[in-house]
C-alpha cells in the first residue's frame, strides 16, 4: 500500500470555523484506516492507504470545506515522487518543479 504524507494549512482567522474545519479534516483522513495506517506530527500526517493520491487529496478538498484562497493541502505519494498541490501556493512553485507537481481538486 502507498504512503502518502499530508500537510494542511488551514486559515485561522476565525477560530471557531477553523477547530471544526481540522476536526473534520482529521475525521476524514482516518475514515476507513486502522490507527496503525496513521502517523500525526503536528499538522502533517503520513497515512498509508489503497487510494491513490489524488482521489485521497480530491476527497479531503470535497469533505472538509476548505477554502481554495485561504487554505493549503498537499499530499505527496512516496512512491511516484509526486506532490498534489491545491490552495493558496506561490505561483512559481510549479514552474521551479514541473515534474514534481500537480495541481489538484475541483
Amino acid at each position: 500500500m502507498p504512503i502518502l504524507i499530508v500537510h494542511c494549512n488551514l486559515n485561522r482567522s476565525d477560530v471557531k470555523s477553523y477547530k471544526s474545519r481540522q476536526s473534520v479534516f482529521t475525521k476524514e483522513i482516518e475514515r476507513g484506516r486502522r490507527p496503525e495506517q496513521i502517523s500525526c506530527n503536528g499538522s502533517i500526517f503520513f497515512v498509508q492507504t489503497p487510494e491513490g493520491a489524488l482521489d485521497f487529496a480530491n476527497r479531503l478538498i470535497a469533505k472538509s470545506g476548505m477554502n481554495g484562497e485561504k487554505d493549503r493541502l498537499v499530499v505527496i505519494d512516496v512512491s511516484q515522487g509526486k506532490a498534489y498541490i491545491w490552495g493558496c501556493f506561490d505561483v512559481d512553485i510549479k514552474a521551479k518543479f514541473p515534474f514534481l507537481i500537480v495541481e489538484c481538486g475541483p
